[in-house]
């Protein structure tokens, strides 16, 4: 999907579909909560999972998906000891979702 094509509905006042929460998702299909950054370390520990939680939300209709980095802001990363991650990890993330975009 393109922004064009977001932009397209949205003139046209049709419904936009964003994708649910993935958290929920990952847990429910078995990737393993980081028990501070929960599901912000899937995309760099588990990937094909994201990958599968962003395919089912497309077949779902959904015509947004979202990236997994609401949990791994610089703010939890400095928290936790991961601040020398910050940039990487939401590249990371970025990157899945792009992927994911194109299934």
């Amino acid at each position: 999907m393109s922004y064009q094509f977001i932009k397209e509905k949205l003139d046209k006042n049709s419904v936009i579909i964003l994708d649910g929460g993935n958290g929920g998702e990952l847990e429910q299909i078995g990737a393993k909560m980081d028990k501070d950054l929960w599901a912000g370390k899937i995309a760099i520990n588990d990937p094909d999972k994201l990958f599968k939680v962003h395919k089912s939300y497309i077949e779902s209709g959904a015509d947004i998906i979202t990236s997994n980095t609401y949990a791994i802001t610089p703010i939890s990363m400095r928290q936790y000891g991961y601040e020398k991650f910050i940039e990487d990890w939401n590249k990371k993330c970025q990157e899945v979702k792009l992927i994911s975009t194109q299934l």
